[in-house]
Parts: C-alpha cells; sequence; structure tokens
C-alpha cells in the first residue's frame, strides 16, 4: 500500500488537502482511497505557529484554569533558573517573594483570568 498527500482543486476553485492510499493487487486491479486531512494540516500547523511562539525570550507560563504549571519555555527557565521538571505539576506560588500582600496576588490572579494581564 502506498500514501501520498496531494491538493485537489474543488469546483469551486479553492483547494483541499488529501490523503491517498492505494494498493495494487497481483491481477493489476489498483483499489484506492482518499481523505479530507483539512482539520489535521490546520492542527499541525496550529501547532507548529505554537511551537514558534513559546520559542521566544520572553519567560512563558502556561497553567490549568486551577493554576497547575503545565508547561514552561527556556526563557522561563533561564530567567527563574527553575527547571521545567521543577515546576511542571505545581502552582504558581511556589514563586512568592514574601514582599507582596494577599491583594496583590488576588489583583494579579484576577486579571491573568480576565486575559487582561500586562506587566
Amino acid at each position: 500500500m502506498s500514501t501520498l498527500e496531494i491538493q485537489l482543486n474543488r469546483k469551486d476553485g479553492s483547494r483541499v488537502p488529501l490523503e491517498m492510499n492505494a494498493v495494487t493487487l497481483p491481477d493489476g486491479t489498483v483499489y484506492g482511497s482518499c481523505r479530507d486531512i483539512s482539520k489535521r494540516k490546520k492542527n499541525e500547523e496550529g501547532q507548529r505557529i505554537a511551537a514558534v511562539t513559546f520559542d521566544t525570550q520572553e519567560a512563558i507560563m502556561i497553567t490549568t484554569p486551577d493554576a497547575e504549571i503545565l508547561r514552561v519555555n527556556q526563557a522561563f527557565q533561564d530567567i527563574t533558573g527553575y527547571s521545567a521538571e521543577d515546576v511542571i505539576g505545581r502552582n504558581p506560588r511556589i514563586f512568592q517573594s514574601g514582599r507582596h500582600d494577599e491583594a496583590f496576588y488576588q489583583a494579579m490572579w484576577s486579571a491573568a483570568q480576565d486575559r487582561q494581564m500586562v506587566w
């Protein structure tokens, strides 16, 4: 069986990515199928963009809604001195310096949850 990715021109002129599979039987008969892989290609592009975005000089920390650290980038590790293994699965409270009161942290997390965080 062979597999090939192609672009098909639709009647309306747009293009659609397809995965073609074909098998040749001993008698020379060829059976084939095509599958629309638009969603997979879109996901792959999103992952590529995310990977490039994550590779920056700015520290990035990704958490769950419950504030469990899922991932940090290399800049985060360089700036904080914490390795990914040190922080993944933990709560960002581990970074509290003791110099700020509870109101500061409440305001910070409120801003982060509202997606209005600018530091």
